[in-house]
């Protein structure tokens, strides 16, 4: 299966702190240093995004996985 034709899979941003155990404020300078991408996918009556934040899933692995690596070395 091709990447494009692979479902991509999100989580809540607060189920991945609490995961990680990591702090929001980390969370959002990766974001900062375009490490990692938010999505906002709910949607408020007027169509506004609704604020809740979700991360994609294959993102964090990557980002974690390389962390690990490098304390390893």
């Amino acid at each position: 299966m091709r990447d494009t034709e692979r479902k991509l899979e999100y989580m809540p941003l607060q189920a991945v702190l609490e995961e990680l155990q990591i702090s929001k404020e980390w969370a959002y300078k990766l974001a900062r240093k375009g490490r990692l991408k938010m999505y906002y996918m709910d949607v408020n009556k007027k169509g506004e995004p609704s604020g809740k934040v979700f991360l994609r899933v294959d993102q964090i692995n990557q980002i974690f996985l390389e962390k690990q690596t490098d304390d390893v070395l």
